[in-house]
């Protein structure tokens, strides 16, 4: 790889949850909480299964089935149900549950080792965007309290743009948004394969597939074999690659 990577670049977008964030350990930490000020058992049995619920969920929403708000409530109320503490307030409640969740998530942030010295190395070089499908006013809450804020001038979410990762009118709203007009000089980096890489690949960008488990490309996977760009375990490991 060309060591000045840094220089064919106009703007790098990051993804924010798995990606910047840790996002597996703030999920842990906050939906025990939750699980406790709701009276049930805060088992890893019962964090497995919201886990699971939740993953339906997202997937739903990612097929167009349902909308960001649906998801956002019926989660809580599917697993309450199903733990034996149906929620008596129904959606509302769900949504007050959900309110408390984002608050807990952004309050239980924790940075990938090796996330705030790649950001703060390409600050000042490169324009940096978050693009994320997660709830916009959370990722903000996150980059604030992982002390990441003053480094991201735009966050491009699904929320506000009105499509998500990967439809190409999401990365299309995300470069207007930053003013990057070709995107074979933006560099995304993300660790979901569908979403980031082969969404922001489809869409003319260049691609980082940070793959801290070395996971395999799915075997169904229609992106060529030039994507993606750059593939890496560790974000130290992309610092170096991009030469910062």
């Amino acid at each position: 790889h060309d060591v000045r990577f840094i220089n064919r670049l106009d703007a790098v977008f990051f993804d924010l949850d798995g990606t910047l964030i840790d996002f597996h350990i703030a999920e842990h930490r906050s939906i025990l909480a939750i699980l406790s000020a709701h009276g049930v058992d805060p088992s890893e049995e019962n964090a497995r299964r919201y886990g699971e619920i939740n993953k339906e969920h997202w997937d739903a929403y990612g097929r167009g089935e349902i909308s960001k708000e649906v998801l956002l409530t019926r989660r809580f109320e599917v697993f309450f149900a199903e733990a034996g503490h149906p929620l008596a307030g129904g959606t509302d409640e769900a949504r007050g549950i959900d309110a408390a969740y984002q608050t807990l998530l952004a309050r239980n942030t924790v940075l990938h080792e090796g996330a705030l010295d790649l950001v703060r190395s390409l600050h000042g070089r490169v324009p940096l965007l978050i693009a994320t499908n997660g709830v916009y006013q959370t990722a903000l809450a996150k980059l604030e309290t992982a002390g990441l804020s003053a480094f991201f001038p735009w966050v491009a979410a699904s929320e506000t743009i009105g499509q998500q990762k990967p439809d190409r009118a999401f990365f299309s709203a995300a470069l207007e948004l930053c003013g990057c007009s070709d995107p074979a000089r933006v560099l995304m980096v993300g660790d979901l394969w569908e979403a980031d890489i082969a969404g922001a690949a489809s869409s003319g960008l260049k691609t980082c597939w940070f793959n801290p488990s070395g996971s395999l490309r799915p075997a169904d996977d229609a992106a060529g074999p030039e994507v993606p760009d750059l593939e890496v375990r560790t974000l130290e490991e992309l610092r170096v690659l991009l030469g910062v």
